[in-house]
Order: C-alpha cells, then sequence, then structure tokens
C-alpha cells in the first residue's frame, strides 16, 4: 500500500473508537448525538471564523489593451494604421498579416506544448514562412517560455 494511504487511513482510524462511544450513547438516549456535534462545530466554525480583511486599491491595468498592442504592432513592423468609422477598429493595407496564436492551458505547460508545436513547425517549413513578422508579442510568462524555446 502506497505510505500516504496508509498514513490517512491510521489517521483516520483515531475516529473509530471516540466515534464508537458516541454511537453507543446516541443509541442510548435515542439521540442524534453524533449529528448533533457535527453541527454545533459547524456553527461554531462559521461563528468564530478566522476571515481576514483585505483592503482594495484601485490600480493600473497591468496589461495592454488590445488598441495599443494593435499600435505597437504596428510600430514594429513599420507600417501606418488607418482609422474606420468604428473605435478602436483600423484598416492596415501596407502591414503583413498578424499570426496569433491561442493555446489553453495553464501558464508553463500550455507555454510549453505550443512552442514545442511553433517550433516543430518552424523546422519543418522554416523560417522563411515568417517573413515579414517581426516581434509584437505581448510580454508574459507564456511569451518569455516561446520566445526562450524557438530562439536558438
Amino acid at each position: 500500500m502506497l505510505p500516504i494511504v496508509d498514513e490517512a487511513l491510521k489517521k483516520l482510524g483515531l475516529f473509530v473508537p471516540a466515534l464508537t462511544y458516541l454511537s453507543y450513547w446516541s443509541v442510548r438516549w435515542q439521540a442524534p448525538l453524533i449529528a448533533a456535534i457535527v453541527v454545533l462545530v459547524a456553527m461554531l466554525a462559521a461563528r468564530f471564523a478566522d476571515t481576514h480583511d483585505m483592503r482594495i486599491t484601485a490600480s493600473e491595468p497591468l496589461r495592454p489593451t488590445l488598441d495599443e498592442s494593435v499600435k505597437r504592432w504596428a510600430a514594429v513592423n513599420d507600417c501606418e494604421l488607418e482609422a474606420t468609422d468604428e473605435p478602436g477598429r483600423y484598416t492596415a493595407p501596407r502591414c503583413p498579416a498578424p499570426i496569433i496564436i491561442s493555446a489553453a492551458g495553464g501558464a508553463s505547460r500550455a507555454a510549453f506544448l505550443t512552442g514545442s508545436v511553433i517550433g516543430k513547425l518552424i523546422d519543418e517549413r522554416s523560417a522563411a514562412v515568417l517573413e515579414g513578422h517581426e516581434g509584437g508579442g505581448e510580454p508574459s510568462i507564456e511569451g518569455w517560455c516561446l520566445e526562450r524555446r524557438i530562439q536558438p
């Protein structure tokens, strides 16, 4: 048996004598002592809960907005954005098409998998596929992992 399971069973076994004693008196008095104790513990835990107050302060967003990201991407690729009638929408006739990669998962693991797949695609097709695309990625844990994985 696994050591952690063995320890858990031993610790759960410590309650058997006490619960046996309580169940004996529950039957003898015809009263739900174990249920009453569970309810009492729950009420005490709710009454004397150790909650911590949180101080909330206003702060600037840590991530750039989509509008800022598009403008940075255009500046890095040396092209002009032309505003449209809708706010936040642009046309970019001289800009290369962006490559947007989205991966689901939790931080480092998703970044490693995504970086591995992109690295394999680059190795198979050559880096010429990405010609004309420069930078513009948002700084993040995923971006850092991806950058470290692809660059030689």
